[in-house]
């Protein structure tokens, strides 16, 4: 329904203009649409690319399918360079795996008419409207153009491209506020280093459908693209220069052609030059490529969109998708404000700088990896022409890894659902999209092998150099004799010269009398009288002083030419001599020497591996001399694999795993009464966990300097976790409220983004209490503090141990991590202050039962009271910790109860009859009952893990420890059990790869004996997955909880399925975690009959 009271005028008819006015329509907005040009999509020769962010917005405004019908998706990339080599990428075919939707290219005339035929309301566009002025106003905007006309408007979006008149009056506008400097410049931060020639051409030979060609040259990059009806669109980046961009006559059609007919002979691939294409255009132009963010985007009621805001290099291909986030995530804050009814001028103006602070990161992102990836294309700089032509190409695929990236995160139309085909998409940058990406990023496992055969070849020219030259150097540094002697002849300097090639290439030689005189300058210079006897002394024995090395150094190398001027080396001789080497055998030692270095440092890379210590098989080699490098490569994508192998070979001995982050001795777990008596100073559990997630890279080695966070929670939170179950119910209700979408029919979730929000909520409630864990701040501090240390632990773990250093450095995750963690550390310092404030103040204060106040109890036992920030850092550190394993095993459940819907009844009946019992309340009394419940929760943790291995260990023993069988395992040995295997193992479960959910249960009513032992929470040695012993995970009584309340509050409220046709996704592995279907999609539905708890 059309809202007449509120009016948006949108200036530009283009890709922003055009989809902000469809976005509007579905809202019932009123626009209108002012067109400087004469006509709404005239042709100029330019392509337009969709990318699956794009692609989902139109899909949700209905229009995609016309989009798709023009286009001949891409499926692969070509990339060859200048000097013939080439590679693939799979890129496009895994975005659209991905993401569902394929990248799309055709002409941008084709998509604007598109986009205006598919409008409704063609009536609000007009043309030939060029606006001149633009005024914000307290209850309307007024916007005039050229011909006298004046529009009203509530809000005025400008979308008219870089040049925008917009842009241009929100700037005159902020400086008569005095909200800017005067003398500041509009476009200031706006680069302008390259110019694009783009253009189409018609029945190119040579060109496979679906596949991108790029051609990569110092300075020059080419880039095409197939369509329909055997187009082929292309553009051409040249590097200019900012001088370049004042003088229009630079961009004219005959600078375009002249350049163009230069790079005639480039090739795209084995067949097809760019003369091909360019013979063949049927439209061109060249534009000089603006790069950058403008700074100011917003004042009062007006805005930018699009190009207005931010311009960018197309080998990114993002810049029509990001307008159409832009026109997205505008109107969703509009229908936001809408709903409250608040459309004043100060709810306009805080808006849109909402919407400005929440589009700039993602501009500023996808704007400098643009800047980057043009001048790796241009090949600008060596660092950037090694990362593109030597590092890229010997991964597995970094572009597909790279382009996903780039996809994550992106803006949607929050009032519209979701389209059927984007369901199975991993859209939200959750810890499992990215270890995706990052499992592209891998090197091939052919690198380690080819090195090794390079660096061989190189050895054996090293061995055959050294043992020609050895006895060259046996007299470097003897003191020159004193019979020195003049070279009076030119017959005397042709000897010395044909004596040194003929020495260096190891051949015989004889005077030659016909040889032309060189320049007689060098007749007085003076050389030791051996160098007549350089057969016999060797070449590089040669003594000079440091004054004669020049002259020495071009004589040996060159025939003497007028260009030198004149030489006398009599007076530069001294009595004193210092060996010296000329520069050309300097040179030739050196580059031995370099040729050795490297030759035994890369040994050293393939073939490190530190002392075992303890003798035990390792399971991942496939033969003897194969390099750890290749194993620790293997282990990656086959972790699972090896420790099977290792298990069913070794069950009841031990045996070592050879990763990127070390060797793994994996024991018996007839070892578990010994090592979990030993003490903490001895075999320590937490430095276990820390090793195992990159040591000092995993962003939790706090654990173990301090420990008191642990032993709050041991001592103090658990045993107040009923109290907190009043508090966990009421965040868990608000996390569904926030999490899932209105659904009285059938609506779809992406199930592991949702378990891990709802999850991590209600671990905030209970470790932070209510006044923190709701704040927007803190809520986004948190979330990405768990985030980024999970990503932060793996993308460490994936590297050797000495380009670790380097990729601290280089990954974006290191410093977002450290950003979250002191905005949440500020967050509980102050929650902290304020709480000491209140129970010295205030008698009648009631100390929260959380696990913050937990710890600084602790602390304050201690004396650290006042310590805020040790505590604060405690209690983050096991909220780090705790929520991607609980959303794990979640995730987990739930897929094995969409597998097996049969038990959903059961548990739903057993859920309903303990609320009854309880009051309709989560007692601990109440949830101990779910034995059914626990008992599926324990079975699905058994069949599919958080992780293969556990009990974790570590040995701190200064001497090592000696285990009970006379086992001698030294310091600094990591242990762990294949708790996969054993609870796989028929010897220990029966019927193992059988799903029983109610195994469990069954155990428990047949022997009431033992009816805590097989408790979700229960440790034995048949269910090692929380640890065993003392130091079992303490955080397992909190999780447990957590889940049940969840598992049966989706049981009673909500039925859940999985969409028609699609099917559970396998089980694959990324080093011993589960990689699981981050975009899987399930179908959520609100029960009639749910009952009121």
């Amino acid at each position: 329904m059309e809202k007449p009271d509120f009016n948006v005028v949108i200036v530009g008819g283009s890709v922003a203009g055009l989809a902000l006015a469809h976005c509007l329509e579905v809202l019932g907005v009123s626009y209108t649409i002012l067109e400087r040009g004469d006509k709404i999509a005239p042709n100029l020769g330019a392509s337009i690319g969709i990318l699956p962010n794009g692609g989902r917005i139109l899909d949700q405004l209905g229009i995609f399918g016309h989009v798709e019908s023009e286009v001949e998706p891409l499926e692969v990339a070509r990339i060859c360079y200048s000097d013939g080599f080439w590679f693939k990428s799979q890129y496009p075919k895994v975005l659209q795996s991905n993401y569902c939707y394929p990248i799309s290219f055709l002409e941008r005339q084709k998509f604007i008419q598109i986009l205006h035929d598919t409008l409704k309301g063609k009536d609000r566009v007009f043309t030939g409207k060029k606006v001149v002025c633009v005024e914000d106003g307290k209850s309307k905007a007024l916007v005039k153009t050229a011909d006298g006309t004046e529009y009203m408007a509530d809000l005025v979006v400008g979308a008219d491209g870089v040049h925008s008149i917009v842009r241009s009056e929100i700037f005159r506008q902020l400086q008569a506020a005095s909200l800017i400097p005067r003398g500041q410049a509009e476009n200031t931060g706006i680069k302008y280093e390259f110019s694009c020639i783009y253009g189409t051409s018609v029945n190119v030979p040579h060109v496979e459908l679906g596949v991108q060609l790029s051609s990569l040259d110092n300075d020059v990059s080419i880039h095409a693209f197939t369509g329909k009806k055997s187009k082929l669109f292309w553009f051409v980046i040249v590097r200019s220069g900012p001088e370049q961009y004042q003088e229009a006559s630079k961009y004219s059609e005959e600078a375009a052609t002249l350049i163009c007919e230069r790079l005639r002979h480039q090739k795209l691939n084995d067949s097809l030059a760019f003369g091909d294409i360019w013979s063949r255009r049927t439209i061109f132009k060249m534009t000089p490529l603006e790069e950058g963010v403008f700074k100011r985007w917003n004042y009062g009621r007006l805005v930018c969109t699009g190009d207005a805001v931010r311009k960018m290099a197309p080998n990114i291909g993002q810049g029509a998708n990001l307008a159409l986030e832009d026109a997205a995530r505008l109107t969703s804050l509009l229908a936001q404000k809408m709903q409250v009814g608040d459309l004043s001028h100060r709810t306009i103006s805080a808006m849109l700088q909402e919407f400005a602070e929440a589009q700039r990161g993602r501009t500023v992102e996808m704007c400098s990896s643009a800047e980057f990836l043009v001048r790796m294309h241009a090949c600008q700089g060596w660092g950037r022409w090694l990362m593109g032509r030597c590092i890229i190409p010997l991964l597995r695929d970094a572009p597909a890894g790279l382009s996903g990236m780039s996809i994550n995160g992106a803006a949607r139309i929050e009032y519209l659902g979701l389209p059927a085909r984007s369901l199975e998409g991993a859209w939200d940058p959750s810890f499992s999209s990215v270890l995706s990406s990052m499992s592209y990023l891998t090197p091939k496992p052919s690198l380690p092998l080819l090195a090794l055969l390079l660096f061989i070849a190189a050895a054996v020219y090293l061995i055959r150099r050294l043992v020609h030259d050895a006895w060259k150097w046996r007299l470097a540094g003897a003191a020159c004799p004193a019979n020195a002697q003049r070279l009076s002849s030119p017959r005397d300097v042709t000897e010395w010269l044909q004596t040194r090639k003929h020495l260096r290439l190891g051949l015989p030689f004889e005077i030659q009398d016909s040889i032309p005189a060189p320049c007689r300058r060098l007749s007085d210079l003076i050389v030791p009288s051996d160098v007549l006897h350089l057969n016999k002394i060797g070449f590089r024995s040669l003594s000079w002083d440091k004054s004669a090395q020049g002259s020495y150094g071009r004589a040996a190398r060159h025939i003497p030419t007028s260009a030198m001027g004149p030489q006398n080396a009599t007076d530069s001789l001294t009595g004193n001599y210092t060996a010296l080497h000329s520069e050309s055998s300097s040179y030739v030692a050196d580059k031995s020497f370099l040729l050795g270095v490297i030759f035994l440092t890369s040994l050293f890379v393939l073939y490190w591996k530190p002392s075992a210590g303890v003798k035990a098989p390792f399971v991942s080699y496939r033969w003897s001399w194969e390099p750890p490098l290749l194993v620790h490569i293997r282990y990656v994508f086959g972790a699972s694999t090896m420790i099977k192998t290792g298990y069913e070979k070794f069950r009841d001995s031990m045996f070592w795993l050879s990763r990127y982050d070390g060797d793994v001795l994996v024991i018996s777990r007839n070892h578990l009464d010994d090592l979990q008596n030993r003490p903490q100073r001895e075999l320590s559990a937490i430095h276990g966990l820390i090793e195992n997630f990159g040591g000092r890279y995993s962003g939790i080695t706090a654990l173990g300097e301090d420990d008191i966070g642990v032993r709050a929670l041991l001592a103090k939170f658990n045993h107040n976790l009923p109290q907190l179950y009043g508090e966990m119910k009421d965040e868990l209700d608000f996390a569904l409220t926030e999490e899932l979408p209105p659904c009285q029919d059938w609506a779809p979730i992406q199930a592991m983004p949702f378990l891990l929000h709802s999850i991590e909520r209600v671990l905030h409630r209970v470790l932070v209490g209510p006044r923190v864990c709701r704040d927007p701040k803190w809520l986004e501090a948190a979330f990405g503090l768990s985030h980024n240390v999970a990503i932060r632990q793996i993308a460490m773990r994936s590297f050797p141990f000495f380009l670790r250093p380097l990729v601290n450095l280089l990954i974006p995750w290191t410093w977002k991590l450290e950003s979250c963690k002191r905005a949440a550390t500020k967050i509980l310092q102050d929650e902290l202050e304020r709480r000491a404030r209140a129970e010295d103040e205030d008698p009648a204060y009631v100390k929260p039962c959380d696990l913050l106040q937990a710890v600084a109890d602790m602390a304050e036992k201690e004396r650290c009271r006042d310590d805020t920030k040790r505590i604060a850092n405690q209690a983050l550190l096991l909220l780090a910790v705790a929520g991607h394993s609980t959303a794990g095993s979640a995730s987990q459940t739930l897929l094995n109860l969409l597998a097996r819907p049969e038990y959903a009844e059961l548990l739903r009946d057993e859920a309903l009859t303990m609320l009854r019992d309880e009051e309709n309340c989560f007692t601990r009394s109440g949830i101990a009952r779910l034995w059914k419940m626990d008992s599926f929760l324990r079975e699905s943790q058994r069949s599919t893990p958080v992780t293969l291995l556990g009990f974790f260990r570590t040995v701190i023993a200064p001497n090592g420890i000696k285990l009970q069988d006379g086992t001698f395992v030294p310091h600094g040995t990591r242990l762990a059990m294949p708790v996969d295997s054993i609870s796989h193992d028929p010897n220990v479960v029966s019927n193992p790869d059988e799903f029983d959910g109610l195994r469990w249960y069954r155990k428990r009513r047949e022997a009431a004996s033992e009816a805590q032992k097989h408790q979700f929470v229960s440790t034995d040695k048949a269910h090692l997955h929380f640890g065993y012993g003392v130091w079992a995970c303490p955080g397992r009584f909190l999780s447990s909880d957590v889940l049940k309340m969840l598992l049966t509050t989706l049981l009673l409220r909500y039925d859940v399925k999985r969409p028609a046709g699609t099917k559970l996704p396998e089980t694959r592995h990324f080093h011993e975690f589960p990689l699981g279907d981050l975009g899987m999609s399930v179908l959520v539905k609100q029960r009639d009959d749910a009952p009121v708890f």
